[in-house]
């Protein structure tokens, strides 16, 4: 069997070796069709006899050519491991050892990137997902297998913060049918689906991605403050958490439902009770007046405060100070039969029981202070028909 003269080389493998597996399998496979597979692994070992010159120049070869072909096929950290070697058995265990890991520490490192890796949307979404599934599988290969749940749900929550929609559509599948394969096969038919949307090319799409991205990433620390979206108020600037407006609105929220505990805590009002004998009569004369009310209805009239235009006095009384005002007069002998109106009043007080066409009494009397300090109790609530004169005539 006649072997390839010339080494091709192998795309090399990251220096995360994320993609380590596969190259791996790629060069293992290349190996077999050089026929130089089983010096690397040790089966066809160097010849001791110094003697059989034949079979050591066919090992020396095989050896060489092997030596050819990883060493063109790995870079950076991987390369200056393969320059400390002299045969391709010490390079290819050098490798393993170094990127299929053995112990703890790999597979510490291999969790750590699992779990911490979040996707682009600069890039094709399908070989980011395939680190992921190489990085799982890399896990199970050391003896940590990853659960096909927990794969699913990591590869939901390394979409971007962009695909919000998708990320609450991936969430409503069943845990029951939550599979790797679902999950992969919505995200690509949605990445797709964007693609076409948008009407350019694959290529041009995510070149319009990357330069978006590039440009956020160029911005400083005030440019990362205006790209903050408020979705209370619909400003930029400040996250909800941060909303003036949100604050306040809680703050109102707060003091009516403070008041409304208080309202609910109060004693329920006093139904009214059934009116005296005598209160039918009072009704119909109430009535009798609203039928009449040119003759008998109380009018309202105006009261005129006189005050001093003069300085105020001061009286000593006491060894205190008092300011001497003039008495208030009101125009008209007897208002007993009439209404004052009073700006500076804060109820309506009526002392006339049958002008009352509705009256309830109050549970206990309430105590209320007149002008010159004495008080009077008050005995109920009601209505009382009056009229006013406007534009000179008498209206109710």
């Amino acid at each position: 069997m006649t072997r390839p003269s010339l080494a091709v080389a192998i795309a090399p493998f990251e220096e995360n070796g994320f993609d380590f597996l596969q190259w791996k399998h790629r060069m293992t496979l290349s190996l077999r069709l050089r026929g130089t597979w089983d010096v690397v692994t040790g089966a066809y070992a160097k010849p001791l006899q110094i003697r059989d010159t034949e079979q050591l120049s066919d090992w020396l070869m095989r050896d060489s050519d092997a030596q050819q072909l990883i060493a063109m096929s790995v870079k950076g950290e991987a390369m200056n491991r393969v320059l400390l070697c002299s045969t391709a058995k010490e390079a290819w265990d050098s490798l393993i050892s170094r990127y299929e890991g053995k112990g703890e520490k790999q597979i510490t490192h291999l969790m750590a990137d699992l779990y911490r890796r979040n996707f682009t949307e600069s890039e094709p979404l399908e070989p980011q997902i395939n680190q992921i599934l190489l990085a799982a599988q890399s896990l199970s290969t050391l003896g940590s297998p990853v659960p096909e749940k927990h794969l699913a749900f990591q590869l939901i929550s390394a979409l971007p913060d962009s695909l919000e929609l998708l990320k609450v559509l991936l969430n409503q599948i069943p845990y029951a049918e939550l599979s790797t394969d679902r999950v992969i096969a919505m995200i690509i038919d949605d990445e797709r689906r964007r693609v076409r949307a948008s009407g350019d090319s694959p290529s041009a799409f995510f070149a319009k991605a990357a330069k978006k991205s590039e440009k956020g990433k160029g911005k400083d620390k005030s440019g990362e403050r205006e790209r903050k979206h408020c979705t209370h108020c619909g400003r930029d600037g400040h996250e909800k958490t941060f909303c003036h407006k949100l604050l306040v609105e809680e703050k109102e929220k707060a003091i009516k439902a403070e008041k409304a505990a208080t309202a609910a805590a109060l004693p329920p009002p006093t139904t009214s009770k059934a009116l005296p004998a005598n209160a039918n009569a009072n009704v119909a004369t109430a009535a009798a007046n609203l039928a009449n009310t040119d003759r008998d209805a109380p009018r309202i009239e105006v009261a005129r405060l006189y005050l001093s235009t003069e300085a105020p006095k001061m009286i000593p009384q006491n060894d205190q100070a008092v300011i001497a005002l003039k008495t208030i007069e009101l125009s008209g002998a007897d208002v007993s039969n009439k209404w004052i109106m009073d700006s500076g009043a804060s109820r309506t007080m009526c002392s006339r029981r049958e002008w009352f066409t509705h009256f309830t009494p109050l549970s206990s009397p309430i105590s209320v202070v007149l002008g010159d300090s004495h008080s009077i109790p008050a005995t109920g609530t009601g209505r009382v028909i009056v009229r006013m004169c406007a534009k000179g005539e008498w209206k109710h």
